[in-house]
């Protein structure tokens, strides 16, 4: 047996070889220890970024279909008459409707800026409407028609330096 004292030796002589055996051993643990990989360390967490460009606008198409959603949730019947857009103050005319009467134009404008835009239906009995530029596209107007027969005159007027965007559609009065 490994523990049993070479012939000849005494007790003392095997606590000698047990302690040289463990002595031995602890130099061993010590190399295998320092050769073993150490865990990898957690990779720093990268910065978050954070993006300074800003929200590209929306394309005329975008805007005009936005607004058309918006006038269609007020008057579900309303038939398209036009999109228009532009920079300065002008009149655009409307095709005739084949609704009958009475019908209304009903208009929807965003402009950029803050100053107040306005539209005028240009007809035996104009009516001027207009709100706050703005991009919210919150303010729709309705203005009854004398004679849907004949085509609609609209004379936008915006402030200097504004963009607008202008969709326009006829509905029967009350819807």
């Amino acid at each position: 047996m490994a523990d049993e004292a070479p012939e000849g030796e005494g007790e003392g002589a095997m606590n000698m070889h047990r302690r040289l055996a463990i002595a031995g051993a602890v130099p061993l643990v010590m190399t295998v220890a320092a050769c073993t990989p150490q865990a990898p360390s957690p990779s720093p967490t990268p910065p978050s970024v954070t993006s300074t460009t800003p929200a590209a606008s929306p394309t005329d198409e975008e805007r005009f279909a936005s607004q058309g959603e918006k006038v269609l949730t007020r008057y579900p019947r309303a038939v398209p008459a036009g999109n228009f857009s532009g920079d300065k103050d002008e009149t655009v005319t409307l095709p005739a409707t084949d609704l009958s009467a009475p019908v209304e134009v009903v208009v929807l404008l965003t402009c950029t800026g803050t100053d107040t835009y306005s539209v005028t239906v240009e007809q035996a009995h104009p009516n001027t409407v207009g709100a706050a530029c703005g991009t919210a596209g919150t303010s729709i107007a309705a203005v009854p028609l004398d004679d849907p027969s004949q085509p609609t005159a609209l004379q936008i007027d915006v402030p200097d330096g504004s963009d607008y965007w202008l969709t326009a559609y006829y509905a029967q009065n009350g819807r």
